[in-house]
């Protein structure tokens, strides 16, 4: 009997161990869409200059090609107006990029999908040198790692159920009484 206390104590275990592995997933997933969506709003700002540029450089070549300037040939403003339309094209993609990393913000931290307001990330990633204590962290994750302890704990429980299957082996006595008053009259 305390060996299927203990197993159904380790399987309880296991299962908070499976939620907090849920809850460090659910965390990771989050930070990777925040960033996700922090590189979305910078691909798209350095694509708008790209394409700033690319116009500026058009309006330029169109109208040294409408003044017959040097510099101004209609193959050069075909070329500069590919590239504006080029440049135009990708910033309508990164702005679906961006609205796709919210959308996938928003659905992992529980929000709408449409509110009628933008997630924009106010944070700045971290510039500063880490240096990790490798050791350290070696150590620290053989002991805090959610699927090694679920795995000690698996070993664990197959050792107390092979405890178990061997006492049912054994021979079994049990002793039975019976005691009755027995009174006449």
């Amino acid at each position: 009997p305390i060996d299927g206390i203990m197993i159904a104590r380790i399987r309880t275990d296991q299962t908070l161990n499976d939620f907090e592995g849920g809850v460090r997933n659910l965390m990771h997933d989050l930070e990777d869409a925040y960033w996700e969506l922090y590189f979305a709003y910078r691909d798209l700002e350095a694509r708008k200059m790209g394409r700033d540029s690319a116009l500026e450089t058009w309006k330029k070549t169109a109208a040294l090609y409408r003044t017959g300037s040097k510099g101004g040939s209609a193959d050069r403003e075909a070329e500069a107006r590919s590239q504006y339309f080029l440049f135009r094209s990708q910033v309508e993609q990164a702005l679906t990029d961006v609205f796709k990393d919210e959308n996938r913000l928003r659905y992992i931290m529980g929000l709408p999908m449409s509110d009628g307001r933008l997630i924009r990330p106010a944070d700045e990633p971290t510039l500063a040198k880490v240096a990790f204590d490798w050791s350290g962290i070696h150590c620290e994750a053989l002991t805090r790692r959610v699927e090694i302890r679920r795995e000690k704990w698996e070993i664990k429980r197959r050792e107390l159920e092979l405890i178990a299957a061997r006492n049912f082996l054994l021979p079994r006595v049990d002793a039975v009484g019976k005691y009755r008053f027995v009174g006449l009259g």
